[in-house]
């Protein structure tokens, strides 16, 4: 019986129930006997949809549309709780199959690595045609042009960067993607797992790596509880803290060390590869920024009272007051043009801005539970990591030194936009303060190469 039949059956019901007892309510003509031509069609109807729905008929006469359209219980009460099947508690290897599949880790990064490396390029033409046809279309305004435009540079540049480095970045791309997949299912498995189920166990892979995300949380949750004396704490925490100690020596410091030195290996990774994007992002919004400003009378005004006034060309000839009002007239512009300026930001959606937060994400997570000597010691060594990673640049003829400086004063620009780009900062603002980051980085940098 379909469902239309259902409710035509219901609403023809209710007619023969209105036409024989009057406007009571449902409950009322659910109750009432039907008796002739009403009965008959009543009950035939009855019979046939109990027997289309696998129904037994019922012992004494009910309303089978109430029934059907009623909410049903998830089990009959009568069933006792102790037929219930009990499910078993997982095991630890169990809960690291989970983990696995939730984050789609492989061990298979060949695999990933040649699948990118044959769409890649069919990516990047698409892109760029994309880009090419936004350009073209006839009622396109002048800002999706340069939008467009920007698109299809960063899209050439990003398309001749991954040329340029070859299998070499696609390798990167598949390790540090495939290292991820692996720390997400160590954090699903350490969030799910207690300590307990990692003591005297023979702890490799993603268990070993949840293992030490559990131990760095617990350390850096409690890190004047760590160094405690067991003997001056409440019996729950003493007991509590034995095991995460007992766990520390169980995992060592070699590995310790080399989850540190692994996360902090892939943020400046990450770091590097996200500089383009992240400065293409920043320079295309800061340009649609420049392109609203212009078309806006408020903001031009104001531009020119910041810029107009006496005082360049003879300033020694102003007085005391001349000079305070044109410095407050001027700061009164300066608050004008930031309130009436377009404050687009960097899209933080794209796949530089996600890239760097991941490189912030991964530093934290290789300074969690450090503090003192050990913090400082590491932001040395993870300094030290990423003057390395440009440092054979230096070796090209010719042009090694202007490529060293320029990479590390590129990637400072990039960090500096994109943390003021987290904060809300506009983008053209963004794009000054990080190349004056960047300027400073490679000032410096040359006073290292130059010695």
């Amino acid at each position: 019986m379909s469902y239309n039949d259902f409710i035509a059956g219901y609403q023809g019901w209710k007619e023969e129930e209105d036409r024989k007892n009057g406007q009571g309510t449902l409950n009322d003509r659910s109750t009432q006997s039907s008796s002739g031509r009403s009965a008959n069609g009543y009950q035939a109807f009855l019979s046939e949809y109990r027997r289309d729905m696998g129904l037994p008929e019922p012992q004494t006469a009910r309303n089978p549309y109430a029934e059907a359209l009623a909410p049903r219980s998830s089990a009959p009460s009568s069933v006792p709780a102790a037929t219930v099947p009990q499910q078993e508690p997982q095991t630890l290897a169990q809960k690291t199959e989970q983990a696995k599949a939730g984050a789609q880790y492989s061990d298979s990064w060949l695999e990933d690595l040649f699948g990118r490396y044959g769409t890649e390029a069919g990516e990047s033409l698409a892109k760029g045609a994309d880009a090419v046809s936004r350009m073209v279309q006839k009622d396109a305004s002048w800002g999706e042009r340069a939008e467009a435009g920007f698109d299809l540079v960063k899209t050439g540049l990003e398309a001749g960067l991954k040329g340029a480095t070859g299998g070499v970045t696609n390798l990167l791309d598949a390790l540090t993607g495939r290292e991820d997949a692996k720390e997400t299912a160590a954090a699903q498995l350490a969030a799910g797992t207690t300590v307990d189920e990692y003591l005297g166990q023979n702890l490799t892979g993603v268990q070993q790596q949840a293992a030490i995300d559990l131990l760095n949380r617990y350390k850096a949750a409690n890190p004047e509880l760590w160094n405690a004396d067991l003997e001056d704490l409440p019996e729950a925490q003493r007991a509590e803290l034995a095991k995460y100690r007992q766990l520390d020596k169980q995992l060592g410091w070699m590995a310790q060390t080399a989850d540190r030195l692994d996360k902090g290996a892939r943020a400046v990774w990450n770091s590097l590869a996200a500089t383009p994007d992240v400065l293409l992002e920043t320079g295309k919004a800061a340009a649609l920024n420049l392109a609203d400003n212009l078309r806006n009378e408020d903001w031009l005004a104001a531009l020119g009272d910041a810029w107009a006034g006496a005082g360049y060309d003879n300033v020694q000839a102003m007085t005391d007051e001349e000079v305070r009002r044109d410095a407050a007239r001027r700061a009164d512009a300066a608050q004008r043009l930031q309130e009436t300026g377009a404050g687009r930001t960097m899209d933080l959606d794209t796949e530089g801005a996600q890239r760097m937060q991941r490189a912030d994400e991964l530093q934290q997570q290789a300074k969690q539970g450090l503090s003192g000597g050990a913090a400082l010691g590491y932001d040395v060594g993870m300094a030290v990591a990423d003057n390395l990673v440009t440092l054979p640049l230096a070796a090209i003829p010719g042009v090694g030194g202007g490529l060293v400086l320029g990479v590390q004063g590129a990637k400072a620009a990039a960090q500096e936009a994109n943390d003021l780009a987290q904060r809300g900062i506009s983008a053209d603002e963004a794009l000054l303060r990080g190349a004056v980051s960047g300027g400073i980085e490679a000032a410096t940098e040359k006073i290292g190469l130059d010695n």
